[in-house]
């Protein structure tokens, strides 16, 4: 059983998923075959911190969700450059 979400949960996951939404697009446009080793195992990671801050939202573990979102951010503006 699930119990009713706040004002201030709803916000944060909204901003989260925009978050996450945002990377998941950077990650979207680069060319993954076109990376060095070491790129595409900042691509893997980045999508491993999108999963993982996809599950931490389900449980709603909003900072540990944030935090993992930022970071996927954070690395796919990197490869997106």
């Amino acid at each position: 059983m699930r119990t009713p979400q706040t004002a201030n949960d709803e916000q944060a996951e909204r901003q989260i998923r925009s978050l996450i939404g945002r990377a998941q697009g950077t990650l979207q446009n680069v060319d993954y075959r076109a990376l060095s080793a070491a790129a595409r195992q900042q691509y893997d990671t980045a999508r491993r911190f999108i999963t993982q801050a996809e599950n931490a939202l389900k449980i709603r573990n909003y900072v540990f969700a944030r935090n993992l979102a930022d970071k996927a951010d954070t690395l796919a503006r990197q490869l997106g450059k």
